[in-house]
């Protein structure tokens, strides 16, 4: 397309705390026509100018930013930007006043300021054209963001899996504080590249360059035969949904802060009430591994005495009246006093070191104090010696504790245990696909089968997994003994092998107390158990809640109530994500809100 310029915008923030551009690069779409916006004033324009021009071979204009809105109304046709209408365009409006439309022309390809343009968001386009696609074979899932410390999810649709897609580029998260101007034109330079290359791959896929098996259902005018395929409506459709789900976010919805804290209080007291009712009569649990004390290196010192590690696991985990007076007691020094009985200067300094200043008390003081260090003793001399033989034993302290609602693993151990609960929903996992949604080969997927196998031999959850597996698929038919005796001939671990091979995409894990839409195990309303039913109605509130306001005190950055808009204007950005396989946009923030009080 002719006039097609892609381009990428360096600002010195996410749109909501930007104030100023770094710099804008446009490139033309396989011509050699490139065109830098920078600002004079700054202080390392020069600079940044000279790192510009050193490009060997390219034809390039540099331009100011009040050059800016005429030249888009002059030169370009098209431009195109991943994720162009979430940020770029939205960046323009903020700080330049550049506004913008797609529904302004007849066509709906779109308008900046009164001139036709037709814009292209990437972004949009990789979504339509493949909303389930992985990530590239190597990509990490996540990187470490430098600005936030914390690691950011590389979504396979974004800039970063695209340039490792099309350019190999390493997968990073640039820090976009204080870095030279020059700096910043390089990445803008190395963005505009991939996104030129994310352009033409796009378009092969929506050609059926990409994949040629597709062609044979393309047709370029009209529909005929079996050509039935156009990718060129379906992208525009879904550019402009996209386009009006940004509009929408930037609209917003309006929150009722005020009810949603009373609500959150209200389901924090229904919370405190089933607590206090139902935690009393549940029965202790084991500390788990991580939380058991471990017994001290040395207990005993290197003469046989009970060490400083030692008297503390006696005092705080074995729970021995120890006398810390006794331990922390400095004695007098033997040569407290002189031949002739008066007080020594070490006597002297002993007094003083114990708040006693005035030199008529320093004698009755220091006889004082050796009485006490022959009556002092950190425990009885019985206890003493039993304490010893703890140390000897390695004695641990009860490591059973209160079991609390909150642990759900514990939780659901109780139920099918004491309450007689037998779940119908699992957690499953598939083992066909990699972390990347990849599929896998049939040998690597064979070596997981067998593991999750040898895995299942040791959960506790295995007579139960082997029953709904039986109930679910009568063909499955493994019985306890005979999955106990697997390995006793080949062609039964054979037999095995297969049908749970056949359960590749579903291998169950551990029970669900409800399902993905909130429903309730059919099994645990069949519970005639009061306690049951309360612990799931708890769980149920705080699922509440953490949508709210998480109770996690360091979690402030998620809950409607933590959303930073809310100050700015009280409304929640009904923002989206992305679309499903089905076509479907993936909504967010504000998806559940008006479901909420309802729910509780």
């Amino acid at each position: 397309m002719k006039g097609l310029f892609l381009a990428d915008t360096e600002a010195d923030g996410l749109l909501e705390e930007a104030t100023k551009y770094h710099c804008i690069l446009f490139k033309e779409y396989a011509v050699n026509n490139w065109v830098l916006f920078l600002d004079p004033a700054h202080k390392e324009y020069q600079s940044a100018v000279n790192f510009a021009r050193s490009k060997e071979g390219v034809n390039l204009r540099i331009l100011s930013y009040d050059d800016f809105y005429s030249w888009l109304q002059t030169e370009p046709r098209g431009i195109a930007i991943h994720n162009l209408f979430g940020y770029d365009l939205r960046l323009w409006k903020k700080l330049s006043g550049i506004e913008y439309d797609m529904f302004k022309d007849p066509k709906c390809m779109g308008t900046i300021g009164n001139k036709q343009v037709n814009l292209y968001d990437t972004l949009s386009m990789s979504r339509v054209l493949y909303p389930d696609r992985p990530l590239p074979n190597g990509c990490p899932d996540s990187v470490l963001n430098p600005v936030t410390g914390k690691r950011d999810r590389v979504g396979p649709h974004g800039l970063l899996a695209w340039g490792y897609r099309v350019a190999n580029k390493k997968v990073q998260i640039d820090d976009w504080r204080n870095q030279p101007l020059w700096e910043y034109v390089n990445r803008v330079w190395e963005d505009v590249i991939i996104n030129e290359l994310v352009w033409k791959a796009l378009i092969d896929e929506s050609n059926g360059t990409r994949w040629p098996d597709d062609k044979q259902f393309m047709y370029t005018d009209k529909p005929h035969g079996m050509h039935q395929i156009n990718w060129k409506n379906a992208l525009r459709r879904r550019m402009l949904t996209d386009y009006l789900m940004i509009e929408q976010e930037i609209q917003g919805v309006y929150f009722n802060r005020e009810e949603a804290e009373k609500l959150r209080d209200r389901i924090d007291k229904m919370m405190r009430e089933i607590e206090e009712e139902v935690e009393p009569l549940l029965p202790k649990k084991e500390m788990t591994k991580s939380q058991q004390p471990k017994f001290p290196a040395n207990p005993f010192d290197t003469a046989g005495n009970i060490s400083h590690h030692g008297w503390n696991w006696l005092e705080y985990k074995l729970g021995y009246p120890v006398n810390r007076e006794a331990l922390d007691f400095k004695a007098p020094p033997k040569t407290a006093f002189k031949s002739n009985g008066d007080v020594s200067a070490a006597g002297e300094r002993y007094c003083i070191q114990n708040g006693i200043e005035d030199p008529a008390l320093y004698g009755d003081f220091i006889r004082s104090q050796r009485t006490k260090e022959n009556t002092l003793e950190p425990l009885p001399p019985d206890l003493l010696e039993k304490a010893k033989e703890d140390l000897r034993n390695r004695k641990m302290p009860d490591l059973m504790v209160p079991m609390k609602i909150s642990n759900q693993d514990d939780i659901k151990k109780y139920l099918i245990k004491d309450a007689g609960w037998k779940p119908t929903l699992w957690r499953v996992k598939d083992v066909t696909k990699d972390q990347f949604k990849k599929a896998r080969e049939d040998s690597e997927i064979d070596v997981l089968v067998k593991k999750y196998i040898e895995e299942l031999a040791e959960s506790e959850y295995k007579s139960l997994i082997l029953d709904y597996l039986n109930d679910s698929d009568e063909k499955f038919n493994i019985s306890e003994r005979k999955f106990d005796h697997r390995h006793a001939s080949e062609r039964g671990y054979s037999e095995i092998f297969k049908k749970f091979r056949r359960k590749a995409r579903q291998l169950p894990t551990s029970p669900q107390l409800k399902d993905n839409f909130g429903h309730l195990c059919p099994n645990l309303e069949k519970i005639d158990v009061h306690m049951a039913k309360q612990i799931v109605k708890w769980l149920s509130l705080r699922n509440r809640r953490s949508v709210l306001d998480p109770m996690d005190e360091d979690k402030t950055d998620t809950g409607l109530l933590n959303n930073p808009r809310l100050a700015i204007d009280g409304k929640l950005p009904a923002r989206f994500s992305g679309i499903t396989n089905t076509g479907r946009c993936k909504h967010s923030v504000v998806k559940v809100a008006a479901s909420l009080k309802k729910r509780v």
